[in-house]
């Protein structure tokens, strides 16, 4: 059996004068896991990915991170436990006035990196998705899939335990949506433990995976289906 890298156990959020978002959630997330989170618009996808990286804290339960119960994490230490992950955002949230590359390079510049490191880090993982010569560009000149593949080289670039996607492909057409995809598959391939929230059938169809599915607030699905991984070495991103 994996470790559990992830732990919801009896997880309950509950926003200011409003219904639970997430209710009694529990489940585990094993070492290297690569796992779809689903459900409709307004199930508690994106409140329960905030609560593993800390955005948010639980209203009851516990939620644990390599071990460790986030909550409990004082507020000073809470970049410490976010340097363990990567978030993908559905709008990347690029810093507009800054280069690809020095988008990418934020996070190793600000961990102490020396500037070859910077530069090494950073190239790497643009190359990865396939934009390094694209590393001099701004982000208003790119395109919104190739925004999205810089907001994934930004994620990967302190080498995450855990990648979090939130509704990563949700303003993508459908052929660069499986682009996208393959990235988080090649990321999980590497030993990265992944989860992607998404409404996107297709992809929880083409991709193997874990699928949790939340309804309201309760998660009424938790499946794991065994097929073969599409090819990723060799696929040209676009």
């Amino acid at each position: 059996m994996l470790a559990a890298v992830i732990q919801f156990l009896r997880v309950s959020k509950r926003f200011a004068a409003g219904p639970l978002a997430l209710d009694e959630v529990t489940f585990e997330v094993g070492c290297g896991e690569f796992v779809f989170l689903t459900g409709d618009s307004g199930a508690g996808k994106t409140t329960l990915l905030s609560l593993i990286y800390r955005a948010v804290l639980p209203t009851s339960g516990s939620v644990l991170v390599n071990g460790r119960n986030v909550g409990s994490i004082p507020r000073k230490k809470v970049p410490y436990l976010r340097r363990t992950i990567g978030i993908v955002f559905q709008d990347s949230r690029l810093i507009r006035r800054k280069t690809v590359y020095e988008n990418v390079a934020y996070l190793p510049r600000i961990l102490g990196y020396s500037a070859d490191r910077q530069r090494e880090v950073a190239l790497d993982v643009l190359e990865r998705v396939g934009l390094a010569e694209r590393a001099s560009a701004f982000p208003a000149q790119l395109s919104g899939g190739e925004q999205q593949r810089v907001a994934i080289a930004r994620a990967l670039a302190n080498d995450p335990a855990v990648l979090l996607a939130d509704e990563p492909t949700g303003n993508l057409d459908p052929d660069l949506s499986q682009r996208i995809f393959r990235l988080f598959v090649d990321a999980h391939r590497r030993g990265t433990t992944v989860v992607v929230a998404t409404h996107d059938p297709q992809a929880i169809s083409s991709f193997p995976a874990r699928v949790l599915r939340l309804s309201q607030g309760h998660l009424v699905e938790d499946s794991s289906r065994e097929k073969t991984a599409p090819p990723v070495d060799g696929v040209t991103v676009r």
